[in-house]
C-alpha cells in the first residue's frame, strides 16, 4: 500500500528531501507475504500508477547528487554511504540511488 506520494518542483534538494523519496520507493513494495509473481504484479502496477511521482522522485535523487560538492568519488561515496546506512529501508533501495546518480561527477 502507497503511503503518501512523492512532489518535486525543481529546485534544490535537502537530505530530508532524498529521505522521503526513498521512503516513497519502499512504499511501492509489497508489505505483506506474497507469491514472487504476485509481487512482480503489484510492483509492476504501482510503477505504472506512481510513475509520475517515480519520475519526480529520480529527479530530486539525481538533483541532489548533483549538488554534491566537491565531486570527487570519495566525498559522493561518502554522501551515499551517509544516506543508505541511517536507515535499513535505504540500504534496499541503494540501486535507486546508484541509478539516479549515473554519471554525476565520477559516479
Amino acid at each position: 500500500m502507497i503511503m503518501r506520494g512523492f512532489f518535486y518542483a525543481g529546485g534544490a534538494v535537502s537530505r530530508g528531501q532524498v529521505e522521503e523519496a526513498l521512503d516513497f520507493f519502499f512504499s511501492l513494495e509489497p508489505t505483506s507475504d506474497v507469491s514472487p509473481l504476485e509481487h512482480i504484479e503489484y510492483y509492476e502496477n504501482n510503477c505504472i500508477k506512481y510513475a509520475k511521482e517515480i519520475e519526480m522522485a529520480e529527479q530530486a535523487i539525481k538533483t541532489y547528487g548533483e549538488q554534491i560538492e566537491p565531486k570527487t568519488f570519495e566525498n559522493m561515496q561518502k554522501k551515499f554511504r551517509d544516506i543508505v546506512d541511517s536507515n535499513i529501508h535505504y540500504r534496499l533501495m541503494s540501486s535507486v540511488i546508484e541509478s539516479a546518480w549515473d554519471g554525476i561527477g565520477p559516479w
